[in-house]
């Protein structure tokens, strides 16, 4: 009795040790080749989520990236567009402006034109009066001469002539005038001469008002031509430094307006840019979220799988064992017909088992929580 129960004590050490060994390895194994399933799988699973991911923010930056160009060409169409406005109507009025001073300048030189025109019938009608009115007179003169002597009325026909001839004229008509007086008689030429100074006087006074009539035309239209040309001058200058200033004008609108625009475009950029890494970040954590949760429950379904299927390997086992034991057991107990023995050592083999096995278990399933915490 005492030496069967030493030699089932240790072919049972013998056969757990054995088994003990064979499971551990087994075990590794099989741990091993679920550790390297499970990374593949993750490496897969992680690697099409990646993609996925990538693809969607690929596609949402894409879509944000046409829609702020889009926004950004209509923006600048629409700055264009009011630019060419503004710039036409600069322009028109210009143009507008240009021709109405050619408009202007055309009527001041029709009634400009208008004016010398009546102003030449005037004259000529005053002329015509004059020339009437000294043609009458000297008719008057030269019949009076005539009635005296036609020698008198050449020198006063020629006097006449000097006069409107000028100073020259005047005094040729003197020296003349004088000879003529040295030839005739004393008494005659006293009486005469008193008459010609008569006349002379008033064809003096009838030739300066003719002159001043003349000079007067002369000193008008001359004024006339000065302040066409001052005018001219003025309009010239004016319009000089109108262009200029426009000109300056326009660059610095132009220089204001290419700052602004700048400072706007930099700032939308900026609020844009803000706006999308925003949008991006809130996005990437929304789908790092899923990904966590869809890879957590991967992974617990893939360790409930893996520890079901160990807990089936490990019970069939046990189970082959048992019955292996239980086999040899059963023949050793009837060889020797110690049947109440057999029932004693039996249970005490079945509690003694399922001690180890409750043991072996926890530490598996311990081996198998922290493989599973680590995966």
């Amino acid at each position: 009795g005492m030496h069967v129960r030493r030699l089932l004590k240790r072919q049972h050490k013998a056969a757990t040790t054995i088994q003990a060994a064979v499971r551990g390895m087994h075990v590794r194994r099989l741990l091993k080749r679920q550790h390297k399933a499970a990374t593949t799988i993750q490496a897969a699973v992680r690697g099409m989520h990646v993609r996925r991911l990538l693809e969607r923010q690929h596609k949402a930056a894409t879509t944000i990236q046409a829609a702020v160009r889009g926004m950004h060409v209509r923006r600048l169409l629409e700055r264009q567009h009011k630019a060419a406005t503004t710039m036409q109507a600069v322009v028109r009025g210009w143009a507008a402006r240009k021709e109405y001073l050619k408009q202007h300048e055309a009527v001041v030189k029709l009634q400009q034109h208008v004016r010398a025109h009546l102003a030449c019938k005037h004259m000529l009608a005053e002329y015509q009066n004059v020339r009437r009115a000294t043609i009458k007179l000297q008719t008057a003169v030269r019949s009076m001469q005539v009635r005296r002597r036609q020698k008198q009325k050449h020198l006063s026909a020629t006097t006449i002539q000097a006069s409107w001839r000028g100073h020259q004229q005047l005094i040729k008509y003197k020296a003349i005038k004088l000879a003529t007086k040295m030839i005739q008689q004393y008494f005659k030429a006293f009486k005469l001469m008193q008459k010609e100074q008569q006349m002379y006087r008033s064809l003096r006074s009838a030739c300066t008002v003719l002159q001043a009539a003349v000079r007067g035309w002369h000193v008008r239209r001359l004024l006339k031509t000065q302040h066409r040309a001052a005018t001219t001058i003025q309009a010239a200058g004016r319009g000089w430094h109108v262009r200029r200033l426009l000109k300056t004008q326009h660059r610095a609108a132009t220089t204001i307006q290419a700052a602004v625009r700048g400072w706007h475009v930099r700032r939308l950029l900026k609020t844009q840019h803000r706006a999308a890494t925003t949008i991006q970040a809130a996005v990437r954590g929304m789908l790092v979220c899923r990904l966590l949760k869809r890879q957590h429950k991967a992974a617990t379904t893939i360790q409930a799988t893996i520890r079901g299927w160990t807990a089936k390997q490990q019970y069939l086992k046990q189970h082959q064992a048992v019955i292996k034991l239980q086999q040899h057991v059963r023949a050793h107990l009837v060889q020797k017909n110690v049947q109440g023995f057999y029932q004693n050592v039996r249970r005490s083999t079945i509690q003694l088992q399922a001690a180890v096995r409750g043991m072996h278990v926890r530490r598996l399933l311990k081996r198998q929580h922290k493989a599973a915490t680590t995966i």
